[in-house]
């Protein structure tokens, strides 16, 4: 009888689904890793799971701990690795990429994506390794832009999104960007804080007033 071929599945997704229930684009991963193994004849054994927002870039620095698992395993608990698309496994360029190279040799792994990539033991490395470049030039690109966006952004003082801190409001207008603007309510509250703390009081003595003039903070707590 010929021997059933096994497969892991390695599933990552860098960005947090906030709509509720399973995160949308790991459920189709698995749906399209599942139909890979099944066109392919394998046998899922092994499934490789990141917390969501994960990030397989070097400007994240995050660790990949079912990543290292995978790797961990090939050749042991399964025999081939299958992942949505190449830049799911990395996008750190040609080290790591020549890393999984060098461990799909040595431990007679495989590595099958749904964008058509095979590798195997004693395969050609060279569109791999370009791949993987090709992928964190993206990301270098991708971190520019957002970082020149944000620049423009704070120039011209719009809200970034995030936590507004007391004192502003983020207003947004009907045909233009949303700004940061001042909260007049907020800044008598601060104004009266501030002297009374020049005039020798305590934070604890402004925060005590505060609550007693039943002010609030940004969330809505007592001082």
């Amino acid at each position: 009888m010929e021997a059933i071929t096994t497969a892991g599945v390695y599933l990552r997704k860098s960005s947090v689904d906030k709509r509720p229930g399973e995160n949308k684009s790991i459920a189709d991963q698995r749906h399209d890793l599942e139909q890979l193994a099944e066109r392919h004849g394998f046998k899922i054994v092994a499934k490789y799971e990141e917390a969501e927002g994960t990030s397989a870039s070097s400007f994240k620095d995050h660790d990949r701990p079912q990543y290292e698992r995978a790797m961990a395993a090939m050749g042991r608990d399964y025999d081939v690795l299958l992942a949505w698309q190449l830049d799911r496994l990395t996008r750190e360029g040609s080290g790591p990429m020549a890393h999984l190279l060098d461990l799909i040799d040595s431990r007679g792994g495989r590595v099958i994506t749904t964008d058509g990539c095979d590798l195997k033991p004693g395969g050609e490395r060279i569109s791999p390794v370009v791949r993987a470049e090709i992928a964190r030039q993206e990301m270098v690109e991708l971190s520019s832009r957002v970082r020149r966006g944000k620049a423009g952004q704070r120039r011209r003082g719009e809200y970034q999104g995030g936590s507004v801190g007391y004192g502003l409001m983020a207003k947004r207008s009907l045909d233009g960007p949303t700004v940061l603007v001042l909260d007049h309510d907020a800044k008598a509250v601060i104004t009266e804080m501030a002297e009374m703390i020049v005039g020798g009081a305590t934070l604890m003595e402004c925060c005590r007033w505060a609550a007693q003039q039943g002010h609030k903070t940004k969330n809505g707590a007592n001082w």
